[in-house]
């Protein structure tokens, strides 16, 4: 039943994914240089896309076009503005020699100016536009002699034509290959010659931490394999289940990934549990034993590995799907369990191992309310520990982020 319930959630949240459209304003320009203002589709790119979706208004059709038919494209208050050029590239990055070749490519407008950074994202190659001239910004690396070696004759590319007295030799030795730093100079530059310009890079996805501290309650069945303990005795053995409640504990730390409007992030939590005493009386256990079987206090650590998907609702709200994989520690394994028996003599049994690594899948639906506040329900389909697993668990946990 739970996973049935589980694949229902899953399926819905699908849908939700698919349904969910987020046309902006903006337009492109065709190769007969006719300009179309539309709303297109932002999935937030991380590489230049083969076709795009769009609308005329909000109430027409939904169209396609591959971006190979237009020469400009950009979308409104979005860093997504990309233009079409014929240039010289030498694309192999990891080789000496430079062997120019023409292409016709869309490059990335990331200032806009008297003096223009471009960016080739296929291929992480950046170009400088000044008045009509373009020009790649030439950065290698490659091995000679079993030696690594760098060509950086793109910062005396910039020196020798970016002549400002507010630049000086320095800017320009320690300059690295990088948006940060080259946009930073463009618009220094820029500023310098008292140049219009548009910094449209600052308006990109950026990566985004969030720390939470969490807690709540955990609903689990504890199934634990039994056998007598006595030398000798048959091999028989018996599994005990108790069902119980105990707490939860912990922090998350999350590390949101700079595309696709932040919806993909990956995640490490470390949590304690403790689960609280429970016992079940046993009219016959392993063909003779009678008595209640006592689960006292069993508490381990949780850390887990994840990665998760949200589904923006709104402004304020948004819902996500997480899986985890990890490693269960246990704190007090060995006097988890007592058998209390009802036989004279009386008898004890021990421990079966179950001779498995100690490991745990989590699957997680969660609600985050203001980017503070969150409510998590996690589904445990798999969670081993020592001498018995908890498969099938549930938590549910609130949590505050403050960072």
């Amino acid at each position: 039943m739970n996973r049935i319930l589980f694949t229902l959630t899953l399926l819905c949240f699908t849908q939700l994914a698919i349904s969910q459209v987020n046309f902006e304003q903006g337009y492109f320009i065709n190769e007969n240089n006719i300009k179309t203002e539309c709303l297109i589709q932002n999935y937030d790119w991380n590489i230049f896309p083969s076709e795009i979706e769009y609308k005329l208004s909000d109430s027409s059709t939904i169209n396609k076009i591959n971006t190979s038919l237009l020469k400009e494209i950009k979308i409104n208050n979005t860093s997504h503005y990309y233009k079409k050029y014929y240039v010289d590239i030498d694309s192999r990055i990891e080789q000496k020699s430079l062997v120019f070749e023409k292409k016709n490519i869309f490059l990335q407008v990331l200032i806009e100016g008297e003096a223009s950074l471009l960016k080739y994202k296929y291929e992480n190659i950046y170009f400088y536009e000044l008045g009509k001239n373009i020009n790649q910004l030439v950065h290698k690396e490659y091995t000679e002699n079993q030696k690594i070696k760098k060509d950086n004759r793109y910062k005396q590319e910039l020196y020798n034509n970016l002549k400002c007295s507010d630049l000086t030799l320095e800017n320009f030795q320690k300059l690295e290959y990088r948006d940060n730093q080259l946009v930073r100079l463009f618009e220094e530059y820029n500023n310098c010659t008292n140049s219009e310009y548009k910094n449209y890079i600052s308006k990109q996805t950026k990566f985004d931490f969030n720390l939470k501290l969490f807690t709540g309650l955990t609903f689990y069945t504890l199934n634990t394999t039994l056998a007598p303990d006595v030398i000798g005795s048959s091999i028989r053995t018996e599994t005990s289940k108790n069902s119980s409640t105990g707490i939860i504990a912990g922090i998350e730390a999350e590390l949101k990934l700079p595309f696709k409007h932040n919806r993909w992030s990956v995640f490490m939590s470390s949590s304690y549990n403790s689960y609280k005493e429970t016992s079940k009386y046993y009219d016959e256990l392993l063909g003779g034993y009678k008595g209640t079987i006592v689960i006292d206090n069993y508490s381990c650590i949780e850390v887990s590995l994840g990665a998760k998907y949200y589904f923006h609702i709104n402004e304020n709200s948004n819902i996500n799907l997480n899986l985890a994989y990890g490693n269960v520690l246990e704190l007090n394994s060995e006097n988890m369990i007592s058998f209390e028996g009802s036989m004279n003599p009386p008898q004890t049994l021990k421990f079966k191992s179950n001779n498995r690594n100690n490991s745990l899948i989590r699957l997680g639906l969660g609600y985050t309310f203001s980017d503070k506040y969150s409510l998590d329900l996690n589904y445990y389909p798999t969670k081993i520990m020592s001498q018995s697993d908890a498969n099938g668990s549930f938590t549910i946990t609130i949590g505050y982020n403050f960072l």
